[in-house]
């Protein structure tokens, strides 16, 4: 069952020759949201890391629980991120819609707004 939304292999391969680690490291400060949620990430790591060595439940088991919460807080903080980044896009595409549909309408003679009704006093 082929489906028109499946890479083909070329595809598959010319994404992979794309990746460059040395590259795209030095410049991951500047990819949106990347910094704020490693960053979140390790301090989460380092917090559970260090109550676990505390509590005295053992390096290995403590270093454990570090990087599962630095993975896991990391990639949620990552899609909360990038969710919000999206929804503010499409709030800004909507108001300037509007704004330019708004600034067109305006160019037209505008219609004259009706009065209220006098209410009569007693």
């Amino acid at each position: 069952m082929s489906s028109s939304v499946e890479p083909t292999t070329n595809q598959v391969r010319e994404a992979i020759s794309s990746i460059q680690p040395i590259q795209d490291l030095k410049r991951i400060g500047t990819i949106p949201c990347a910094r704020t949620s490693l960053l979140m990430g390790m301090a989460t790591a380092a917090g559970v890391s260090g109550i676990s060595l505390a509590a005295g439940r053992g390096l290995r088991r403590g270093l454990n629980w570090g990087v599962g919460s630095f993975i896991f807080i990391s990639l949620a903080s990552w899609e909360t991120c990038r969710r919000s980044r999206k929804l503010e896009h499409q709030r800004m595409r909507t108001v300037i819609e509007s704004y330019s549909s708004s600034s067109n309408s305006s160019t037209k003679k505008p219609q004259p707004r009706p009065e209220p009704p006098l209410q009569e006093s007693r």
